[in-house]
């Protein structure tokens, strides 16, 4: 009897020795390179998706995981293995995990995420990744080259993105609300803020203690909050510190950066207005000098009351 050929496409059979051997790397150091590694070899993969059949038109449906914050997640596997401990399905689909990636992406928060093999690997992929994905996704069939950045790079990319755009944003758009619920919770607020700006959730590196605010009461209205950045991550354009200022009476913001400048040893003291453009007022006072600059372009008259 002629023996025939084993679609490759249907199988559950899937071989992805390589794409695990990243998987057990990248769990055991969470790296930039490591996840660029990661994701070059499971976009080009087949992955094996647990569904039940509808019972109104009998066709597949993925099916869901919860997990304990209540969160829907896809779940996927490289092989079967790692379904044994899983949930009983009707079937399994044979798909590329592009196509995976894309029914996340696309589902309009109704799933949060992916996780691979939830029963060993249990690596979580969140929408802000998946959504990445797609979006290069969607470069390479255009022909986009995808620019690459070390783990140094990145980890400056991120200070900058949320130094100049996320914080100063939250900032103007909650105004009053920002600020009392920065008086209350301090460090730890600011941790949150920076984690939850950061794209890839999993490489987050600093802590709360790596941050602190001091808050100088001006006058009868106008608020200062000085915060000091972590100090490590450096680099062109970083900034160590900041100064928020707050006018309760014109229910006014302003947000001021000491940020590292191009050459060695350099510091510029700059504002980023409502509109984010930014204005550089050049070199930055000696550390002890900068609040009373802040506090002459705001239009006020320090004073030495403060908490911390």
């Amino acid at each position: 009897m002629e023996k025939k050929n084993i679609d490759k496409n249907l199988t559950v059979y899937v071989d992805n020795t390589a794409l695990e051997e990243l998987l057990k790397i990248y769990s055991q150091e969470k790296t930039t390179d490591n996840l660029n590694h990661l994701l070059d070899k499971l976009t080009a993969s087949r992955i094996l998706v647990p569904a039940n059949r509808m019972p109104e038109n009998n066709q597949p449906m993925p099916c869901l995981l919860k997990a304990k914050s209540g969160e829907s997640m896809l779940p996927i596997y490289t092989s079967l293995k790692h379904v044994q401990n899983a949930p009983k399905s009707a079937g399994l689909i044979n798909m590329p995990y592009v196509n995976a990636n894309e029914m996340v992406a696309s589902a309009n928060g109704e799933v949060n995420g992916i996780v691979i093999n939830p029963f060993t690997d249990n690596l979580v992929f969140k929408l802000e990744l998946i959504q990445k994905i797609k979006e290069v996704e969607a470069m390479k069939k255009q022909g986009v080259q995808q620019v690459r950045m070390s783990k140094e790079q990145y980890a400056i990319f991120e200070r900058i993105t949320f130094e100049k755009q996320f914080l100063p944003k939250k900032l103007f758009e909650e105004g009053q609300e920002f600020i009392d619920k920065l008086k209350e919770e301090k460090e730890s607020y600011l941790d949150v803020l920076f984690e939850e700006s950061y794209q890839q959730k999993r490489m987050y590196p600093y802590l709360e203690e790596e941050f602190s605010t001091m808050f100088l009461q001006i006058s009868d209205t106008l608020l200062i909050v000085r915060i000091e950045l972590p100090n490590r991550d450096l680099g062109q354009g970083v900034s160590e510190r900041l100064f928020l200022a707050w006018d309760d009476a014109k229910q006014e913001a302003r947000y001021f950066t000491i940020s590292l400048g191009k050459e060695k040893g350099t510091r510029n003291l700059c504002e980023i207005g409502k509109d984010y453009a930014m204005i550089d007022y050049g070199a930055a006072p000696v550390e002890g000098a900068e609040l009373q600059r802040v506090v002459d372009l705001v239009g006020g008259i320090a004073t030495s009351e403060y908490t911390s």
